[in-house]
């Protein structure tokens, strides 16, 4: 007898949409991500959404498509 592993779901829509289009609204200027080591040092949504988009254009940049898979690790730290 075989058995299929559980699908995922799969975003329909881009990276920054899925990042920053959820039912949470932020103020632009409030950090959102925080350095574990010294919360002085933080990002913003503003920042956040420009490093998005500059990802993104990096992976366009080298023409990763629909269906290809990238994985994308954060630290726990913000360097300035």
């Amino acid at each position: 007898m075989t058995t299929m592993a559980p699908t995922a779901s799969v975003a329909s829509h881009d990276l920054v949409s899925f990042a920053f289009g959820g039912p949470a609204k932020h103020v632009e200027q409030f950090p959102i991500y925080i350095d574990a080591k010294d919360p002085t040092l933080a990002v913003n949504e503003g920042q956040m959404r420009q490093l998005v988009r500059s990802l993104v254009a990096g992976f366009n940049a080298h023409h990763v498509q629909r269906g290809d898979r990238i994985v994308v690790q954060l630290d726990n730290f913000v360097s300035n």
